[in-house]
């Protein structure tokens, strides 16, 4: 004996969530630094330099001009679990026609922006050198003139 059958699901919520991760790789959210913003020396002497490189220098450190790392970026993601559980949250909503994927993912990035200026203040980072401390004044890692925090930023496209 054979039997023969259709199974039809007719849910508007797995519906949503089918059109929801189809549009998913169309939508990108990039938090970092992105305008080639440009900081000049202090001492007026040097060539200015991107906001971005100063901010890839810290997070990657350079052993050749023995400036050591400080993963602001990396130490961020860790700490909130790489954003899993908010990206869920909001693509609930999204799923639940409650909100575009755009506006969740703009909410999402002001977070991560949020917490990266935290965690470029407060990180566990390896602290400066006596000459670095003498040259700006400060012990802080990472803070100079508050530049490379004022600038990070995201984007949704």
């Amino acid at each position: 004996m054979t039997a023969n059958f259709e199974v039809k699901i007719d849910d508007k919520l797995l519906k949503n969530f089918e059109k929801t991760v189809r549009k998913l790789p169309t939508h990108q959210l990039r938090v970092g630094f992105f305008d080639g913003k440009e900081e000049e020396s202090k001492d007026g002497e040097k060539e200015p330099i991107t906001i971005a490189a100063i901010a890839r220098l810290n997070e990657f450190g350079d052993k050749k001009k023995r400036i050591p790392e400080r993963p602001f970026m990396q130490q961020n993601l860790e700490a909130h679990g790489f954003y899993k559980r908010h990206l869920a949250i909001r693509l609930g909503k999204v799923i639940r026609n409650k909100s575009s994927i755009s506006t969740q993912l703009n909410r999402l990035g002001e977070i991560m922006v949020s917490d990266t200026k935290i965690t470029t203040t407060s990180g566990d980072f390896e602290e400066n050198k006596k000459s670095t401390i003498a040259k700006k004044g400060s012990d802080k890692p990472l803070i100079d003139l508050g530049n490379m925090r004022a600038n990070v930023s995201y984007r949704v496209g």
